[in-house]
Formats: structure tokens, sequence, C-alpha cells
């Protein structure tokens, strides 16, 4: 189907009572409608090396919601894929540029171990260029497996390893415990010299940690509009956490949370004409 706007590139978005558009006529739309300046293009080609010197090549794309703004980038003939969120309003030119470094740090961090091919490995992990052991921190993609729908995979490094070439390589750890944390593509990446931090999920330490942020720009109760764009900047640390108890809490307990914050913001008094419009709109994201 051909896109309703520019009858050229097919329609990949539906908007309800609107039509079918392709990415870019979707993305004018929503300029208009959001009040910001255009962005173009939306979606380039970019290559990039990893430390052994080979060469990934990733198709880039954003895409413009209401409260968000999200871009992606698949490998082209690869499995690598990164995805990062901004506000509409923000530059876009440095959020694609923080798209980029996430997939530079990407490419950086090995989770797959190539061993020699002199020495076969019971236990290893047998993919096209090789076999391969696990390194004792690491990340991968869960997708669903290619030849049992009832399965998942994992993309590792840009590439697929099977649950059961996952497990046969765990055995090397035998005794050892796995911690493991299911998130968002849109996190941050384990990048080189990381490891996974416990967090608190605590409501009440979520909601104190918004207070102290909070208090940091409030003179007073009151807010100025000279410090809004500094204050929701900090408070996007509070609305990760809640999205974090989303994740992996209580639902009803973060959808309370989320109101008790909507509810605070809306109390502030202040002299700007759109706070907190974006923070109540990230929250309502967060809990959707």
């Amino acid at each position: 189907m051909k896109c309703n706007q520019c009858q050229q590139n097919e329609a990949i978005i539906h908007i309800k009572e609107s039509g079918d558009f392709c990415l870019s006529c979707h993305n004018q739309i929503m300029t208009k409608h959001l009040g910001i300046a255009a962005v173009d293009p939306c979606e380039m080609v970019v290559s990039l090396k990893d430390p052994q010197g080979n060469d990934h090549t990733f198709e880039i794309s954003l895409l413009l919601l209401p409260g968000i703004a999200i871009w992606r980038g698949w490998e082209i003939d690869g499995g690598y894929e990164f995805e990062t969120q901004s506000r509409p309003e923000d530059n876009q030119a440095f959020a694609y540029l923080q798209l980029i470094q996430k997939i530079a740090k990407g490419l950086a961090q090995k989770t797959l171990v190539r061993y020699s091919e002199n020495q076969p490995i019971s236990n290893a992990i047998h993919l096209s260029d090789g076999q391969y052991g696990l390194n004792s921190v690491g990340t991968g993609r869960i997708t669903l497996d290619e030849e049992s729908r009832d399965l998942a995979s994992l993309v590792i490094d840009g590439q697929v390893v099977s649950i059961e070439a996952f497990g046969q390589a765990l055995t090397c750890y035998e005794g050892a415990t796995l911690v493991f944390q299911i998130q968002d593509q849109s996190e941050p990446v384990l990048e080189q010299g990381m490891v996974l931090q416990p967090l608190s999920i605590d409501p009440e330490q979520i909601y104190q940690h918004f207070e102290r942020t909070l208090s940091w720009f409030l003179d007073k109760g009151f807010l100025s509009y000279k410090r809004v764009s500094a204050c929701g900047d900090a408070l996007t640390d509070s609305v990760s956490e809640l999205k974090r108890l989303v994740c992996y809490g209580d639902q009803e307990t973060a959808r309370k949370l989320g109101q008790r914050m909507k509810e605070r913001l809306i109390s502030i008094e202040n002299d700007d004409d759109y706070f907190p419009n974006h923070l109540i709109e990230m929250i309502n994201a967060t809990l959707h």
C-alpha cells in the first residue's frame, strides 16, 4: 500500500481517521502537530567498525510520537539492533549522535569469547565463523527461534545463538549463580568495564529520590521558568526508576506511584507555560 500523502513510499504507519503513511510523511505530520522543527532525513545508512576492525552497516530511522522520539538502528546483513529515546522537542541531531555512541559501545562489548580452531571444545557455541565461549558478563537480545517458534533464541554479538547452544556453553560455569535482568531495548547497553548492579525498586525510595531532585530546583516551593529545562532533565532519572518498577515490580504499585508523582508535579507553582506537561507525558508513557 502506498503512502496516502506522498503516493510514492510504502505506507508502514496507520493513523486512525487520518490514513496510512510512510515514515517520512508520518514524521512531517507529527512535527506540525507537535509544533516542532522538521527533522530531515528520518532514514539513513551508516557504517561503524568494531574493535576488531570489522565493518557493521546500520539502517537508522527516527519515529516521532507525542511525547517521545524513537531512534532505531538495525544492522544490514547482521543481527545487531539498538534503540534510544528522546523528547520530540530535543535537538534530534544530538539524539542521533547518542544512538551512534550507543551502537559503538554495543559493538565494543563482546559477550562471546572466540576459541582457537586448533582445539575443539565440547561445550563451545559453534557459529559459521568459529567456536565461542561465554564471557562472565554479557547481554543478548531475545528473539523467536527461526526453526521452532515455540522457543526463543538469543542474538549475541550480532549472531543468533540457540537456547540449546547457550545452555551448553553455560556448563563451563557450573556451580555459579546466574543473575539476569530483562530490559527494554532503549535502556543503556552494557559496555566495557561494566557489570550488573542490584538496584532498588522500592516505591518509597523512588519517591524520596524524586522529591530530593525536585528540591534542587524549587525556591520556597516555586519553580522558575529558568530552571524548568534543567529540572525536567534531572527528573528523567526518577521516571527511569519508575520504569524499572513497572518492568520488574508490581503494576498496581507502579501505577499509584506514577499518579503520586504526577499530582506532585501539578501542585508545583511555576511561571512556565508548559510545565509539567512533558514530564506528565513521560510518566503516562511509562505506565502504559
